[in-house]
């Protein structure tokens, strides 16, 4: 139990004057060899190293994964972009398409309302010469002036015949008409 005091004080001792632990267990071990004390720290030297190299290239590591996923959001950007461009590239060429079908239908329609309309045109020319013509035809007398005034003498004294026998008609309607009322 003294013993053990004295170690314990040796060991507060050693702390306190500042001597490493590794003194201190030389001392208080002594059945450890020095062999088995250098494998220890070789071992101990040797994890601290890959230590180190495990937090570099831990380091190392997180630097490259940054920029790779820096990359692959400008590369996925790049895609989305791309595919946007491609649908609408699919899109316009569509579009185009019906717009020039479309255009194709309307050349067809103005060229065949073209083509009614020059031919109403040349009837409506056709009708316009015809109707001169006639115009021309009914201008003209079919009967020569003197032969024309005989016979509008002529149609003259047979409106005021008419119209005398019309006149001497309705008086004896008149008479006819007077007399029945008498009789009766």
């Amino acid at each position: 139990m003294i013993s053990e005091q004295l170690s314990s004080f040796a060991c507060k001792v050693c702390f306190e004057a500042g001597q490493s632990l590794k003194d201190h267990a030389l001392r208080s071990w002594p059945h450890l060899s020095a062999h088995r004390l250098l494998r220890q720290t070789c071992q101990t030297d040797r994890e601290r190293v890959i230590y180190l190299q495990a937090c570099f290239r831990r380091n190392i590591a997180r630097k490259e994964l940054k920029n790779l996923k820096q990359e692959a959001r400008s590369v996925t950007h790049f895609k989305e972009v791309s595919y946007k461009l491609e649908n609408k590239v699919v899109e316009l060429t569509q579009t185009l398409q019906k717009r020039t079908t479309e255009n194709k239908g309307l050349q067809s329609k103005l060229s065949s309302l073209e083509d009614q309309l020059q031919s109403w045109m040349s009837k409506y020319d056709d009708a316009a010469t015809k109707a001169k013509e006639l115009k021309s035809k009914v201008d003209q007398p079919v009967v020569a002036l003197p032969e024309f005034v005989a016979l509008e003498s002529q149609k003259q004294e047979l409106d005021t015949k008419l119209a005398d026998s019309l006149r001497k008609i309705e008086a004896q309607e008149y008479v006819t008409m007077y007399a029945s009322r008498k009789c009766f």
